[in-house]
């Protein structure tokens, strides 16, 4: 295919696509060839194609491993083929090979094997592939531009260039095959494909321009790019956790920021002494309140001394105002916070922070050589441009390649013994970097570099130092990647050890190159020099990395030897490392002076790295030796503490900041050394104040001062919060205030109001910038410094102020003022807030300060006394801790107990916080207390158990009941489930007057009152809230609704609740003789609540049933049969004798309290049951409408006191134990009835007054709730006035019949009526209903009850009574009306006597009848009848009796089938079958009825559309036949009274005999009043007489009784009694 495409190539045009198709092919070939080699051992004549292509393209090495592949197959292979001999061409052939290639000498003249020529088409092939090999022996120049796009031409722009250009040539599959970590100690030059022959360095045209600007400028100045940069760097220093945050929600806001910007633009203002008057007011206040305790106090005046007008100013507080007006956000915070292990939290000193000050005392050598070594000067100004051109001209002329290049840069870098540019000048951070990255990468082709001696050692001594020093480094960034927990990332900890030893093994072969090298070369002095550095460079390395200096033989020796070398040999030595940033400079002096840190550091080590749980009281006493000059010697030996004392002389203050961390750490660390704290504390504050008055801080640079003051201010912070956190776990006690001189600590504070003057200068004028502008965290700490201060003197305060509670009062209350006032009272974790509400806590007549500190610590406002907390704009908790509540419990639970919070409730502030501490608190642990476990079980048990008997109530009130509960450990909480419980019962009982309460809350109330009596409190007022808790439950129970009212078994878990309401009442009333002062003002509402309680328990609906129920059930066996049961049948307490204590406790009530109007109300009812003198009751009564009334002008509107008042005058009107007069003067004295009526004649009179009264409460029910006077006015209109239709309008108020009312009657729970006595009410009030509505005989109004009535179980109790009754009238009605009888006789008689085949057959033929011709008008009110039966059977079913009603619509039925057939007689005709039914039954009655219900139910709509009132009409109607009936008995009477006249006078005659004619024709057309019946035109002949010529004959007719003999016919079947006439008697209880 090849042959051929290179044929088409010759006669084709198109050359390119041939070429690319055959290279495709002849190298997807070889590929394919070689890969079969590779997977498959190959045949002889796949190699033999392979060697003729090889040797025809001229790749003599490919062929010639063709070759040995098939020599060595035999050998190699584990194929059949290795048993084959190796073939002799190929022996042959690579003798040959061998022979030209010169590896094998020839035996003879060598000879070229003559070309392939088939495959000549190859041809273009081979040249190719010799073109390419000519190509590739050509040199490869490189050309790399040098200098920066400013024109500048540096070294470190040189390495620049040189390593992008390696990098954007790099491979980058080799760059993906090496491990990522790896690369940066590979070099670049190896991962490219193009080999590098010749470098040529070339110039831009800028870095001539840029050196004309360089001879006439000697300093450039930055460019605005490198200014952004610049700032850029400044604003990422990482001074604070918080800046990356910060930085964001400026970005977020800086819409706006502007805005804010522009509206409230700071104008520039020269800050004058009146700007701050404030503060001066402040530090007026302050001394002068406590210059009578402390005489020598004295305060700067701090707005003339920030305005540095005044000129004695300390040298510190000078360079602290300079500091705070130009604030360096890099060095300024960098020094500040840098004492800071981790934030600004002062924490503990930790091994690590013992190997950083380890680290900084071993630097300690080289703290001097800056100062006293020689000036360096910079290499750009060394190595100018003239310069680096030059010598760059130089390296391109002689043509080096990549490695000889970089090599020679490198060395020139280095330099030699008497010329080193890295040892003579300082280098840039950024070329140093680079550097070291160039001798790690080529330090191994530098390795192999045939150069001199001496050039060898050199440039070893060179790279060795900048290996050790890059090793150092490496090991001091691992050391703080591990021990900052917070940064530390395993993966990069890994890397770095991983590059770590990498650089050890380089030093290693190193180290033995420069050993051989010491050894070869002469010893001069250029030997002696290299010697020197070379151990130098190993002590440094074996310094850095020493565990423990307790083991530092070795390393003294070392030093001991070098120092014993340089100081023996006459060549004097002095080497310095301006770039190694971990190496000291080589003299004598600095041997010396690491020797003397070695003893130094193996001191330390001893007091450092003490055991944790040790004794590390060695440590402290060799820190106080050398910190404190009134200290005695340790039992080290004086000149190794001398020797330090010295040393620390002459070091920097840095080392005895960090060695007073130490000693405050360790005595942090020991819980018996706070005495001992105090004083190395106070010691340690004059340090610090007498070192900034020392010249050795003064004669400082400004720059280096301000950085010392600052990192002794960060030292001062982190001391003082180690002082505070111990001050706080002593419970901010200062044991101790003699050995703390509180007029040091005046100078921190004033520093810090400096620092306050000028934050508030910040808002005056835009001259000064706050410091939380430039370092939130820097500020952040310099307010705590203040606020901590302040926390510190006020311990100070409070123990020399112990004989002056109101002057520490005040001057607490003042540093409150201040620091509220700049927004800061807050900070430092709280402290101040803390420390001050402790403080003040203990402090009389304080509550509007400690409502203060309440309000900034928590945000809960207390108002106290019209005092409201100032808004200091502090942060909020996001939560309440356990602790937090501790601390409100102190002053909240007091301040809750100065009145009794029954009678003043907690306001609603005080309750919210109360509820969140409970929230915090939460439950007692009755697992982890036994006590609070017994005490909770017998507290259940004693509820559960308890049986109200009489002695029960006798020990109640003599006190001598008592409940055994253990006092249980005392907590500050227990007051606070009191409270608790107390909030949410207010909070219910304020809800239950507007809305339905919630159990759930009642339960809560009883759960937390019930705690606070098993912790042992035995508190009244919990025992009289748990018996108002229990009674709201029952209330609960009862008023919503009737069902628990209905049965008695379902009354037992009320009746419970009332029994615990009674027993708890009782138990308050039994704890209250033991404090009877205490519980004075609650004691009326004590004794009023727990009889109305007991009120409630004896009458209707509970009627004694709380005195009935047992807890558990008892066994009892009777002659019915044993059985379980958990209501007793007699009560365990009479209700008389519940009645005396009710009337007993009620007159207690009104003694303690004789405003509450109910107590009257109650006791007045409790009289008359008791049967007291009417007229003690009627006055009782009186008294309660009275004061009832005086409520009503400031509250609401209240009946009952003056209906019952009516309802009395009735009563004892009714029973003559008063007159109408005496009626009339009671109903005038009431204020809201006053008839203004003094007398009247007769009861009607009387009564029409007792109307108007009733009127006039009705009225004056504003709320619409009150019922009871509507119903008594229709009952006295009703039975003493006769007027049913204005009964039944008075009625009609609150029984609705109206389909648009789903209920029946709307009777509701007035604010005062007992629970559930409504449902009794409604009961009544539906029986009464009835009995008008049957009074009237409105059959149509009881039809409409029976559904609403049916559905009104849960509003009534006794629906079944009254459901029996409404049922019974309505039966009755149309009994009556229909002329059914009230008895069973009509239709037993019928179902007698007629046959059961006539009855089918005749029902048949009328149903047939009826269907075709439709209801006759006369059986309308038959068939309407029978309609509404059927309903009220529906609703009857399962519920009330059913013979009535089953029998009204059998007796319908009849009269429906007797309207076409009269004989009902029983003689048959036809032949009855065996077994056959005979007799009829009335359930045999109920499917025919309901088949002419559903059957014509369309005629019945119909009819009920054209006559809607056909049930009254038919009433109506039997009423006339009534009134006849009466009339012709009436006509009777008077006929037989004549005719015994008649009989009397001795004959008849004919004129007599004539009007007898009459009168009896008269009376015949009186009796057939109603015509002729209309079956004789539709009468259907019954099947038995269808022969018959005379039907009349063979029939009985069933006589229907008039209405007056029903009542008296005998031999009846009687229906069940049921009285539908009910008398009500209302019962007022």
């Amino acid at each position: 295919m090849i042959e051929e495409l290179i044929d088409k190539k010759k006669e084709s045009e198109g050359e390119n696509d041939v070429n690319e198709k055959a290279n495709d092919l002849f190298y997807t070939m070889l590929d394919d060839m070689c890969i079969a080699v590779l997977y498959n051992e190959a045949d002889d004549k796949l190699l033999d194609t392979l060697y003729r292509i090889y040797m025809y393209i001229g790749s003599t090495r490919l062929a010639k491993f063709t070759l040995e592949y098939s020599l060595t197959a035999p050998e190699e292979s584990d194929d059949l083929a290795g048993l084959i001999p190796p073939n002799i061409t190929s022996k042959v052939r690579l003798n040959r090979i061998l022979e030209q290639l010169h590896l094998k000498k020839a035996n003879k003249e060598y000879t070229k094997e003559p070309n392939d020529q088939e495959l000549k088409f190859l041809e273009p092939f081979k040249q190719e592939f010799l073109n390419s090999i000519s190509k590739s022996k050509k040199k490869n120049v490189t050309s790399i531009e040098c200098g920066n796009k400013h024109g500048e031409l540096t070294w470190s722009n040189i390495i620049d260039s040189i390593n992008l250009h390696v990098k954007d040539v790099r491979d980058d599959l080799k760059v993906e095959d090496i491990h990522r970590p790896r690369l940066k100690f590979l070099e670049p030059y190896l991962l490219t494909e193009d080999v590098m022959d010749k470098i040529e360095l070339s110039f831009s045209e800028s870095a001539f321009v840029a050196n004309n600007v360089e001879k006439e400028v000697e300093t450039p100045t930055q460019t605005n790019e490198e200014v952004e940069k610049a700032e850029n760097n400044d604003q990422k220093s990482p001074e604070t956790e918080q800046s990356i945050e910060t930085k964001q929600i400026q970005r977020a806001s800086k819409r706006l920021a502007k805005v804010d910007n522009t509206t409230t633009e700071i104008p520039e203002i020269q800050l004058e002494n009146h700007h701050f008057a404030n503060i001066s007011t402040f530090v007026n206040e302050f001394t002068t309140t406590l210059s009578p305790k402390f005489p020598d106090i004295s305060v700067l005046d701090v707005a003339l001394t920030y305005l540095q007008t005044n000129k004695e100013t300390p040298q510190h507080v000078k360079d602290f105002i300079v500091t705070l007006c130009d604030w360096n956000s890099d060095s300024f915070s960098r020094s500040f916070l840098g004492s800071e292990s981790n934030g600004s939290k002062s924490k503990e000193i930790t091994n690590d922070d013992n190997s950083k000050l380890l680290e900084l005392l071993s630097k300690f050598g080289n703290n001097g050589k800056s100062s006293s070594g020689p000036s360096y000067l910079k290499i750009n100004e060394v190595e100018t441009m003239d310069t680096i051109r030059e010598n760059v001209t130089e390296l391109n002329s002689r043509g080096l390649s990549y490695e000889q290049i970089k090599f020679e840069i490198i060395s020139h870098l280095l330099g030699d013994y008497n010329d080193s540019l890295i040892l003579n000048t300082i280098w840039d951070d950024k070329l140093y970097t680079k550097f070291k990255e160039w001798i790690i990468q080529f330090e191994r082709f530098m390795y192999t570099e045939e150069e001199t001696t001496f050039a060898k050692l050199n440039l070893a001594i060179s790279v060795y130092e900048v290996l050790i020093d890059s090793s150092i480094s490496l090991e001091l960034q691992v050391k703080d990647l591990i021990s900052s927990k917070s940064k530390f990332n395993r993966a990069n900890a890994n890397g770095m050890c991983q590059e770590l030893l990498r650089i050890n093994d380089k030093i290693k072969k190193w180290a033995l190159l420069i050993e051989d090298l010491l050894f070869e070369s002469d010893k001069d002095e250029q030997n002696f020099v290299i010697r020197c550095r070379f151990q130098w460079a190993q002590i440094l390395k074996e310094k850095s990395q020493m565990v423990s200096w307790n083991e530092n033989k070795s390393i003294k020796t070392k030093l001991e030897n070098l120092l014993n070398i340089t100081e023996g040999s006459s060549y004097n030595i002095s080497v310095n490392f301006p770039n190694y940033k971990n190496f000291v400079e080589l003299n004598p002096e600095a041997i010396q002076n690491q020797l003397t840190m070695t003893s130094v550091l193996s001191i330390f080590w001893r007091i450092l790295y003490v055991k944790p749980k040790g004794d590390n009281k060695e440590a402290i006493e060799l820190l106080e030796d050398i910190l404190m000059d009134n200290k005695r010697p340790a039992d080290t030996t004086d000149d190794a503490i001398t020797s330090i004392k010295e040393f620390l002389k002459v070091s920097s203050v840095d080392m005895r900041l960090n060695l007073w961390r130490v000693l405050l750490s360790f005595y942090n660390n020991s819980d018996d050394m706070w005495e001992q704290f105090i004083v190395g504390f106070h010691d340690c504050l004059h340090f610090l104040v007498n070192y900034l008055h020392t010249d050795g801080y003064k004669n400082l640079e400004q720059s280096i001062r301000s950085t010392t003051l600052l990192k002794i201010l960060g030292f001062y912070d982190d001391s003082l919060s180690l002082v505070i956190t111990n001050l706080k776990k002593f419970n901010w006690n200062l044991i101790t205030s003699d050995s703390m001189d509180f007029l040091i600590l005046l100078k921190f504070f004033e520093l810090c109001l400096l620092f306050e003057t000028h934050e508030q200068a910040t808002y005056i004028t835009s001259l000064r910038t706050s410091i939380k502008e430039r370092s939130t965290s820097s500020y952040e700490k310099l307010k705590d410094i203040f606020i901590k201060t302040i926390v510190l003197m006020t311990a100070l305060f409070k123990k020399s102020l112990e004989d002056d509670p109101k002057l520490l009062q005040t001057i607490i209350k003042l540093l409150h003022k201040q620091l509220g006032a700049s927004g800061i009272c807050d900070g430092a974790n709280g402290w101040f807030l803390e420390i001050s509400q402790d403080y003040l806590s203990h402090l009389p007549d304080c509550d509007e300060d400690l409502s203060q500190v309440i309000f900034c610590r928590y945000h809960y406002k207390i108002n106290i006394g019209g005092f409201n907390p100032v808004d200091h704009y502090s942060q909020r908790k996001s939560e309440l801790e356990k602790n937090d509540c501790q601390e409100l419990a102190k002053f909240v639970i007091p301040f809750c107990f100065k009145k009794n919070p029954i009678i003043h409730p907690p306001k609603h502030e005080i309750k919210q916080l109360i509820d969140e501490m409970y929230n915090v608190v939460g439950d007692p642990d009755f697992d982890s207390n036994e006590s609070l476990y017994r005490n909770n079980a017998s507290l259940e048990y004693f509820l559960e158990s308890t049986i109200l008997s009489p002695r029960f109530f006798r020990d109640a009130f003599y006190g001598l009941l008592n409940l055994r509960i253990d006092k249980a450990e005392h907590s500050i909480f227990t007051d606070l489930y009191y409270l608790q419980g107390l909030s949410i019962f207010s909070s219910y009982k304020l809800r239950k007057k507007n809305m339905q309460g919630r159990a759930v809350e009642l339960e809560n109330v009883i759960q937390l009152l019930t705690y606070d009596l098993i912790f042992g409190s035995s508190r009244v007022e919990s025992w009289f809230l748990l018996g108002q808790a229990y009674g709201f439950l029952v209330e609960d129970d009862l008023i919503w609704t009737a069902d628990k009212l209905t049965v008695a078994d379902r009354k037992i878990t009320t009746a419970n609740l009332q029994r615990r309401s009674i027993i708890c009442y009782l138990m308050a009333i039994n704890k209250s003789i033991d404090d009877p002062e205490s519980i004075k003002p609650i004691m009326g509402n004590l004794m009023s609540c727990f009889a109305k309680e007991l009120f409630s328990a004896c009458m209707s609906p509970m009627d004694m049933h709380a005195f009935k129920v047992q807890t558990h059930p008892k066994f009892i066996r009777k002659i019915s049969g044993a059985s379980f049961i958990n209501v007793s049948d007699t009560a365990t307490v009479s209700k008389k004798f519940c009645c005396k204590i009710i009337q007993q406790s009620l007159q207690l009530a009104i003694k303690s309290n004789n405003k509450d109007w109910s107590d009257y109300y109650y006791l007045a009812k409790i009289q008359r049951k008791l049967e007291k003198p009417h007229e003690l009751v009627l006055a009782t009564m009186k008294k309660s409408c009275q004061m009832a009334f005086e409520l009503f002008k400031s509250q609401d509107c209240i009946v009952e006191p003056h209906y019952a008042l009516v309802s009395l005058v009735i009563k004892y009107l009714k029973q003559d134990l008063i007159d109408i007069k005496q009626g009339i003067k009671f109903l005038n004295e009431d204020p809201i009835v006053d008839l203004g009526v003094e007398a009247c004649e007769s009861k009607s009179d009387f009564y029409k007054h007792v109307i108007t009264a009733l009127r006039k409460l009705d009225d004056f029910d504003k709320k619409n709730w009150q019922h009871k006077p509507k119903f008594r006015i229709a009952k006295i209109l009703y039975e003493e006035f006769k007027d049913i239709d204005e009964a039944i309008e008075e009625m009609s108020s609150f029984v609705s019949l109206k389909t648009t009312n789903k209920s029946l009657i709307s009777v509701w729970k007035p604010e005062h009526e007992r629970p559930g006595k409504h449902f009794y009410y409604t009961f009544q009030y539906i029986q009464f209903y009835i009995d008008l509505l049957n009074s009237k005989q409105d059959i149509i109004s009881l039809i409409l009850m029976l559904p609403k009535l049916r559905r009104s179980n849960s509003i009534m109790i006794n629906l079944y009574t009254a459901w029996e009754g409404l049922c019974s009238s309505v039966c009755k009605l149309i009994r009556n009306s229909m002329g059914i009888g009230e008895s069973f006789t009509f239709t037993e008689t019928i179902i007698n006597n007629l046959s059961y085949q006539s009855f089918t057959v005749n029902v048949k033929s009328f149903m047939e009848l009826m269907t075709q011709k439709g209801i006759p008008s006369e059986l309308e009110p038959h068939v309407c009848f029978l309609h509404a039966l059927n309903d009220m059977k529906k609703y009857n079913n399962g519920f009330g009796p059913t013979s009535l009603i089953d029998d009204t619509i059998v007796g319908l039925y009849f009269k429906i089938y007797l309207y076409y057939f009269k004989d009902t007689s029983s003689t048959v005709t036809t032949t009855d079958s065996l077994g056959a039914k005979k007799k009829i039954a009335k359930r045999d009655i109920f499917p025919l009825t309901n088949d002419i219900v559903k059957q014509f139910k369309n005629e019945i709509d119909t009819i009920f559309k054209n006559r809607p009132e056909i049930y009254n009409e038919v009433i109506v109607k039997d009423k006339k036949q009534d009134e006849h009936s009466e009339k012709e008995t009436e006509i009777a009477t008077i006929m037989e009274e004549r005719q015994s006249d008649i009989s009397a006078n001795g004959g008849i005659s004919e004129q007599n005999t004539a009007s007898n004619d009459n009168n009896a024709a008269e009376k015949k057309e009186l009796v057939s009043g109603d015509g002729t019946t209309p079956q004789e035109n539709e009468q259907i002949v019954p099947v038995e007489q269808a022969s018959s010529s005379n039907p009349e004959k063979h029939y009985i007719e069933v006589e229907d009784e008039p209405a007056a003999k029903k009542a008296k016919t005998e031999d009846r079947v009687e229906s069940p009694e049921i009285n539908n006439k009910h008398i009500i008697e209302i019962s007022d209880d």
